[in-house]
């Protein structure tokens, strides 16, 4: 979540109510984790009211049943650390370096290697 804040991604339902755009920014400044202000914010669940357009559309892409790569991302980043320890003992900045890759393989900016087209 953090990250699509970072990107600028955040929906109306945070930008725009006071209450909410305040603890987003929180959330940017390293006060709140993105884990609390989910749970606080987003009724403990991920909709697409919670990032704009163009973050829905990678977030599908990234969550999705078929595209799906968030899962496998994050066990092979975090490991020993997989649903076992909370969000401060996780490695932001080495797992957003995961997910930046994955969003410009998204966009097209870098293909994997397989891909010819």
């Amino acid at each position: 979540m953090k990250w699509c804040f970072e990107k600028g991604w955040a929906g109306e339902i945070h930008t725009e109510d006071e209450a909410s755009n305040t603890e987003l920014q929180k959330v940017l400044s390293g006060e709140l984790g993105a884990t609390d202000f989910i749970m606080w914010w987003c009724d403990g669940k991920l909709t697409d009211e919670d990032c704009n357009e163009e973050g829905n559309q990678f977030l599908q892409h990234y969550y999705g049943r078929e595209t799906g790569l968030y899962t496998p991302d994050y066990a092979n980043v975090f490991d020993h650390l997989m649903y076992v320890q909370g969000e401060e003992a996780h490695d932001f900045d080495k797992f957003s370096s995961t997910v930046e890759k994955r969003y410009r393989e998204f966009v097209g900016g870098n293909k994997p290697w397989w891909k010819f087209w």
